[in-house]
């Protein structure tokens, strides 16, 4: 097997948690390895590339991804170091040890003819749960898109989807995502179809907490609607699939509103498992007959699951919401993907085993 396609192998069953691994299962076979940029070293770079812009021309310059995408470089500059990148860069991606590489892979950034690839593989490499940092990740695709980079464009769109990148914004994301199709990313029209599905499904949802299809929304757009309907974000849990907001007024009287997600590994963009808010009252039993006039009112009759505990109403759709009695001083509204949340035990568990395979290799590699 040689370098690429075992750097797909590895990725496809799971060692990077974002979209670009299906991108890479499905034939990216020039997915190349990622290294770490530090701030300071693109401050400096980018003052190197002003100066030498200025002393060959009075024009201001373009910024610096702008001089890297027009930067031209000899043939034989260009051979060496995609040779170089392979070698010095892959074989550390192969072994899954992703902090040697990212040392290693750090120089490919400021190589003009290289910038571009180097950007948006770092973006990949920077959703690994070994070093993951989302907003590094955030900034390389970035960068790899201004400067035209086809997987850096799928890489932004899938941030976008899944709320690391904001604001959420539809017509983008179909721009990014076709753009990046029409330069050899095949796993871009998986991200249209989903784009596609989630219309349809807003046609024929019956659940609409708060007036939103919640199970046919991304998790970057339910970010964006609840804190426009007052909802503050307490914590943005990214290795747990779960968010957590203030309720404010718009849920008077509950504690935090708690939305986890399901991540399907065949395409990574996050969907609503559940969302969730507890009522904590010294009036409970009077909030729970409230609940259920009015949840009734709204769904049907509901089914008795436990006599005064718990309340459900199957909407026949494949979601459930429920009412549930914790104690005396506490009330539990859900609603539910009893499906999703099958599958995000299965994921969760399967992304934590790879995350504990790959610590495992690289104090391996130190020890």
């Amino acid at each position: 097997m040689n370098v690429f396609n075992h750097l797909t192998a590895g990725w496809a069953r799971g060692a990077v948690a974002h979209p670009l691994r299906k991108a890479v299962a499905m034939g990216l076979a020039a997915l190349v390895a990622a290294g770490l940029v530090a701030l300071l070293a693109q401050q400096l770079f980018a003052l190197k590339v002003a100066r030498e812009a200025r002393s060959k021309s009075a024009v201001t310059p373009m910024s610096v991804l702008g001089a890297v995408a027009h930067a031209k470089a000899a043939p034989n500059t260009v051979a060496a170091s995609m040779q170089d990148f392979q070698k010095d860069c892959l074989s550390l991606v192969q072994q899954r040890l992703y902090r040697q590489a990212v040392q290693v892979c750090d120089r490919f950034t400021v190589q003009a003819d290289l910038a571009p690839r180097a950007h948006s593989t770092l973006a990949a490499l920077y959703t690994a749960r070994a070093i993951l940092d989302l907003p590094l990740s955030v900034r390389h695709a970035e960068m790899a898109a201004k400067a035209g980079d086809a997987r850096g464009k799928f890489l932004l769109a899938a941030h976008m989807l899944s709320g690391a990148a904001q604001p959420f914004d539809e017509r983008l994301l179909r721009q990014l995502l076709n753009e990046a199709q029409q330069g050899g990313v095949a796993a871009a029209r998986i991200y249209l179809q989903a784009l596609e599905d989630s219309q349809t499904c807003r046609v024929t949802t019956k659940v609409m907490p708060m007036g939103m299809p919640i199970f046919c929304m991304f998790r970057s757009e339910l970010q964006q609607a609840l804190r426009q309907k007052g909802l503050r974000m307490k914590d943005e849990d990214l290795r747990r699939w779960q968010d957590s907001f203030a309720p404010g007024e718009l849920l008077a009287n509950a504690r935090d509103a708690v939305v986890q997600f399901d991540v399907n590994p065949a395409e990574e963009i996050h969907r609503v498992a559940r969302l969730s808010y507890e009522i904590n009252d010294a009036q409970a039993q009077d909030r729970w007959t409230d609940l259920n006039q009015s949840l009734s009112r709204k769904y049907g009759k509901p089914k008795v699951v436990s006599p005064d505990q718990e309340l459900a109403w199957d909407m026949g759709d494949g979601t459930v919401v429920r009412l549930v009695r914790e104690d005396a001083w506490q009330v539990r509204v859900s609603y539910e993907s009893p499906a999703r949340l099958k599958d995000r035990a299965e994921h969760l568990d399967r992304v934590e085993r790879t995350a504990r395979e790959d610590r495992v290799l690289a104090e391996a590699e130190a020890l």
